[in-house]
Formats: C-alpha cells, sequence, structure tokens
C-alpha cells in the first residue's frame, strides 16, 4: 500500500497522461465542444470500478468523474487557451476508506472544480 504522498504522485501522473490523450484529441478534432457546452455532467465511478475515460468516452457517455473532467479541461486550456494549467489532488478518508478528488490549478493560481460546474453536490 502508498502512502499519501505516494498516491497523489502516481494520481497526478494519471491525470496528466489522460490529459494528454486528451489534448491529442482536440489536436486532432478542433470541433470538439468546450468541457462546460458539451451537455457532460458529473457522475461519481463505482465504488468497484475505478474507469479512466478519455475525452471521446466522456463525451459518449455524457457522464464523467473528477479525474475524467479535469483530464479534459486540462487539454482544452492547454490547447486552446495555451494555458499551463496543471490538477491538484487532495484525499479525504471516509471511515477505512481514502477518497481523492482532483480540480485543475489555472495558471494564475485560481483553483476549478469542473465536477462542481457540472453537478456534483
Amino acid at each position: 500500500m502508498l502512502d499519501l504522498a505516494s498516491r497523489e504522485i502516481v494520481l497526478r501522473l494519471l491525470v496528466e497522461a489522460l490529459a494528454a490523450a486528451n489534448t491529442g484529441y482536440l489536436r486532432l478534432h478542433p470541433e470538439a465542444p468546450w468541457l462546460y457546452a458539451s451537455g457532460v455532467s458529473y457522475a461519481e465511478d463505482d465504488d468497484e470500478r475505478e474507469g479512466w475515460t478519455d475525452l471521446s468516452e466522456t463525451l459518449a457517455r455524457g457522464v464523467g468523474d473528477c479525474k475524467d473532467l479535469v483530464a479534459w479541461r486540462l487539454a482544452e486550456l492547454r490547447v486552446r487557451e495555451r494555458e499551463a494549467a496543471l490538477p491538484l489532488v487532495s484525499f479525504a478518508r471516509r471511515g477505512h476508506h481514502v477518497k481523492f478528488h482532483v480540480v485543475v490549478r489555472r495558471a494564475d493560481g485560481r483553483i476549478e472544480c469542473p465536477s462542481r460546474e457540472l453537478g456534483m453536490p
């Protein structure tokens, strides 16, 4: 089992990998909608399945969790606005489980939560 600091690094790198895939998709498909205009909403993954969906799959499903939405938002900020935004991972304990949440740290330091923007309570 990894400690929280190591988990944070691994999750951040995985989100970056998904954002890189989405960046490639946006370069090939400039007509793709912006995340907030796409009609996609937030939905948490099942506890039994932690899925990682790229932009095209998230768009087709119509829902994404925090990591899927952040990876899409990072890609569009980087490709369409040339902004060097970064993922920010946090953890919370729920009993014996540790849950994580990912948000976007904008280049100017603002924190943006696509999940909240798209329906997370």
